[in-house]
């Protein structure tokens, strides 16, 4: 949380506008099949050996008691267990790949893009705004930084790229409105704006997808605002 802060103010002081987005995944740990774990820890080399035992106890027979009475037991290969020992890291490990990809089509600006003022190695938008993600459990949040002039086009990109990743390749599903124009008052997912005029410009495509638009929100249980 700090780091953002920093983030922020680094930003308001070169006059450039800022824009986070809070995504939250609705039910992440049951909506994640035993299979992508498998194929994320292998990508990731994880201890195949500590992967195939976790993934052996989230599949194994459960019952559910109460008072004493016992249901029919049940089993699943479509769920984490969350509270298992691993069930964390086994998110993780799903949702790492998405948010590489994020992060390579949208990337960080660096000084060594540009070595020479007049040379361009890459896409103005791409040079001018910076994105930053952090993830937190089955939280993430994008932070996006740039030239007003620009900031917005960029976050719109990025809400499409966040929607197809997520609930396209990976059938996750964003607390969001699932009726087009509609926000619902259930809904998790927001973005915040640090300037009226970027505010202005970006509400309706966030509000198309059902996701709402506001200047302050709690972010980890902290009040957590874009700018002023």
């Amino acid at each position: 949380m700090w780091r953002q802060s920093v983030l922020i103010e680094a930003a308001a002081a070169k006059g450039h506008d800022v824009i986070a987005s809070l995504y939250d995944l609705v039910k992440a740990y049951e909506a994640v099949p035993l299979e992508n774990v498998w194929r994320a820890g292998l990508k990731l080399h994880f201890p195949l050996d500590v992967l195939r035992l976790e993934l052996e106890a989230f599949a194994a027979m459960r019952t559910v008691i109460v008072d004493g009475a016992c249901a029919d037991p049940v089993h699943t290969l479509s769920a984490l267990v969350a509270g298992a020992s691993f069930a964390t890291d086994c998110l993780f490990m799903v949702l790492a790949g998405p948010c590489d990809e994020i992060l390579l089509e949208h990337p960080r600006h660096e000084p060594s893009c540009c070595a020479e003022l007049s040379s361009r190695t890459c896409c103005e938008a791409r040079k001018s705004c910076t994105l930053h993600l952090a993830m937190y459990a089955d939280d993430i949040v994008t932070l996006l930084v740039g030239p007003p002039a620009l900031v917005a086009t960029e976050e719109i990109r990025l809400k499409e790229a966040v929607i197809d990743k997520f609930e396209g390749a990976l059938e996750m599903e964003l607390s969001r409105s699932r009726v087009p124009w509609a926000l619902g008052a259930d809904s998790k997912s927001l973005t915040l704006v640090s300037s009226a005029k970027a505010r202005r410009r970006i509400a309706p495509a966030m509000k198309k997808v059902g996701i709402a638009v506001a200047k302050l929100s709690e972010n980890l249980g902290i009040d957590f605002q874009v700018g002023g």
